[in-house]
């Protein structure tokens, strides 16, 4: 009974963290100029977090990629390319996750250390960013595009 408990325990740490998260990711968008509820809609709410920080078209390539992998993934015959694109192809995808964060940290007036945090804590650095003295800056070069 006491393993159900520790199990318990860290469920309900875990669902206080991703709240927190949510609340940020809120503030964020509403910041932005977008509606807060918007982050609750799965694929939208990354979408526009391309939109906010740097080019929503990146977030389409992302998206090709993964599911590249994932279609890579099932094939059968692995061969020396489909071994490299099991590889390139996430690698590819990360990358592009981190410029997302270095850019929604660059377009709130931060620099890198503040995309390590958001990468590796953002329970704390995103809802700083939403509810926190944080500013958006419009990236206007990419934002009159679309």
């Amino acid at each position: 009974m006491e393993d159900y408990a520790i199990l318990i325990i860290l469920f309900l740490m875990a669902v206080c963290l991703l709240i927190l998260t949510v609340i940020g990711y809120w503030g964020v968008f509403c910041k932005a100029g977008e509606k807060g509820w918007k982050v609750l809609i799965p694929f939208y709410n990354e979408y526009l977090l391309y939109k906010i920080a740097w080019k929503p078209s990146i977030c389409l390539f992302k998206w090709l990629c993964l599911f590249l992998y994932e279609v890579v993934s099932v094939t059968l015959n692995a061969g020396v390319l489909l071994d490299t694109l099991q590889f390139a192809l996430p690698s590819i995808a990360f990358g592009l996750t981190v410029t997302l964060y270095y850019s929604l940290s660059r377009a709130f007036g931060h620099g890198f250390g503040y995309t390590v945090g958001i990468m590796f804590l953002p329970f704390i650095f995103v809802p700083l960013l939403g509810v926190g003295r944080s500013r958006y800056i419009r990236p206007d070069k990419y934002r009159d595009k679309f």
